[in-house]
């Protein structure tokens, strides 16, 4: 969930603004691009601080019909004969499944027949790079006469690699560790399996997806996981929106889960209790014709009972925290608007190394709106809200995104309110240096007692306790100058480091008695070229500044497969 400002122009001016007063003392290069902006409207190109060089989508057979499309595959590697490296390239191809052509194809927003759209092209192009296991080289058409010849061309990625999260204090470990191929012997199905050891106890947890069920566009996902303090079950299948021109879409699915609830105060948990929740969503929805704005309705139903168990109170923990037995029924019928500007600008170097990377800096409005009877069996009768906008710009001196939330349910007063925020800004100081920075924030108001807002080691506040800050009020910031420092010729890997600094403060319940906490680092990041990561693999050295740990500033150590923010 995520909450925004009162409007979206004002959203921007701030965002502009931050980014002045961010960006002018690194003085920020400017240099003007060379090659003219790409033709879809919606797809701009990169900043002059950061150039990527126009793709070839084709411009001149827009508008004539797709006679034929070429679809070329190409291994994870390409061996250089002269290279020591080619005969364990040679190897790691013979051992990897290739993705099937009709994989590649079903993938695809065009096919024979269709009229050629560079537009449709650039986002194909996105869409191949969202699945993680193909780095689309090329979508592009050549015209043959009088039509249209499409080439795709795509390069394989390594698909079956490590997933790790995790945090080291004081000789203890908790995280996650575990493997996922992404492209199951060359279909394009997703498979992971992974253990999980942290506050919440320790579970094995597995899931499968199939973006491409019964060799169409549905998608399948199921998921489950069991472990010393309970069990999770969930299964959804529909078709989604997989494209901006798709007219209608459908989804429906069911989860259960049983587990532990762990309430803290001052880093320390004081609380816990069972909970059981289990829900039942289905929804239908349909865009809109006409225009460069996407509009879409959705209309949904909601099934959903939470148990929440007596509370196991520790000595000193606050009166809030306590509760008898609860059972919250929600039987909710829902209607949705959905405005979408789309505005996707492509960088490098970003959250990943020698990866196109897609940022949708756009505008997004959703509204809902929804009402659960009791004669339905809701618990009472009630409302309920929600408003999402997200927006970015993009600027000589960087660019940014502001993605907010929030949401109420009405009874007749307004209960478990929720307000969310997460937004992010970068900059390029050199070719080779980044400054990212974050802002997250969330509140809860009149909230159910399983409601607490923390964050520590594993999310952003890398000094600390994966429960370290918590309460019903959150802010988290971080800053980070990322530095890409190996050479380009390195074919197998990239290098980088960054030096970073987090700060984090809760307020309310399970806050008391705490300020802000602070802490600053420095950590080694690589790239895998071949491989298809979320992001790089990072190693965090991370020493606190204000509190101390244990009355020290002993350093803690934390590496996962992805970025800490």
């Amino acid at each position: 969930m995520r909450h925004r400002g009162a409007s979206a122009a004002a959203a921007r001016g701030a965002l502009i603004a931050l980014a002045a007063l961010l960006a002018l003392p690194a003085r920020a290069r400017a240099a003007a691009a060379d090659a003219p902006a790409p033709a879809d409207s919606t797809a701009r190109r990169a900043s002059p601080a950061d150039p990527i060089p126009d793709a070839d989508y084709g411009a001149a057979a827009e508008g004539r019909v797709i006679r034929e499309v070429r679809i070329i595959r190409r291994p994870v590697f390409d061996p250089d004969s002269g290279s020591r490296l080619a005969p364990y390239e040679h190897f790691g191809n013979r051992l990897h499944i290739m993705t099937r052509r009709g994989t590649v194809e079903r993938q695809l927003l065009f096919g024979p027949g269709d009229r050629w759209s560079v537009a449709r092209a650039q986002e194909t192009a996105r869409k191949l790079r969202a699945l993680e296991y193909l780095d689309p080289l090329r979508v592009g058409a050549t015209v043959e006469r009088d039509s249209a010849v499409a080439e795709v061309v795509t390069r394989d990625m390594w698909t079956f690699t490590p997933r790790f999260d995790v945090a080291s204090a004081d000789g203890h470990g908790v995280g996650t560790i575990g493997i996922n191929d992404r492209n199951a012997f060359g279909y394009g199905k997703s498979l992971s399996v992974f253990y999980r050891n942290d506050t919440n106890g320790k579970s094995w947890n597995f899931a499968y997806d199939d973006p491409n069920l019964g060799g169409g566009h549905g998608r399948l996902h199921y998921a489950a996981g069991r472990g010393t303090e309970g069990a999770t079950d969930q299964i959804a299948a529909g078709l989604p929106f997989y494209a901006q021109q798709s007219l209608r879409a459908y989804e429906g699915g069911w989860s259960r889960s049983t587990f532990v609830t762990h309430l803290f105060s001052s880093g320390v948990e004081v609380a816990n209790f069972d909970e059981r929740s289990e829900r039942v969503t289905t929804w239908y929805g349909g865009r809109l014709s006409g225009g460069p704005t996407i509009r879409r309705l959705i209309g949904s139903f909601e099934l959903w009972d939470r148990r929440l168990g007596p509370s196991r109170l520790a000595p000193g923990a606050p009166p809030e925290f306590a509760g008898d037995e609860e059972n919250i029924k929600i039987r909710r019928f829902n209607g949705e608007i959905d405005l979408w500007r789309p505005g996707y600008v492509e960088r490098r170097n970003i959250d990943r190394f020698e990866r196109i990377e897609d940022f949708d800096l756009g505008t997004q409005l959703q509204l809902k709106a929804g009402y659960a009877p009791a004669a339905l069996g809701s618990s009472q009768d009630e409302g309920y809200a929600r408003i999402t906008l997200d927006l970015g710009v993009d600027t000589p001196l960087g660019f940014g995104w502001l993605a907010s939330t929030g949401s109420s349910r009405f009874a007749p007063q307004s209960i478990e309110r929720i307000a969310e925020m997460d937004a992010r800004w970068y900059t390029r100081i050199h070719s080779v240096h980044t400054l990212a920075l974050g802002a997250y924030g969330i509140s809860g108001t009149n909230t159910p007692r399983d409601f607490q807002a923390r964050t520590g080691g594993l999310d952003g506040l890398r000094a600390y306790p994966i429960d370290a800050v918590a309460g019903q009020k959150l802010w988290r910031l971080n800053a980070e100058e990322r530095w890409l420092w190996s050479p380009t010729r390195w074919r197998v890997a990239r290098f980088g480091s960054a030096t970073f600094f987090d700060a984090a403060r809760a307020w309310g319940v399970g806050a008391e008695g705490t300020s802000w906490f602070y802490n600053a680092g420095v950590g080694l990041r690589v790239g895998v070229r071949t491989w298809g990561l979320r992001d790089v693999m990072r190693v965090d050295v991370a020493w606190p500044i204000q509190p101390t740990r244990d009355g020290g500033h002993a350093a803690v150590l934390t590496f996962g497969s992805s970025q800490a923010f």
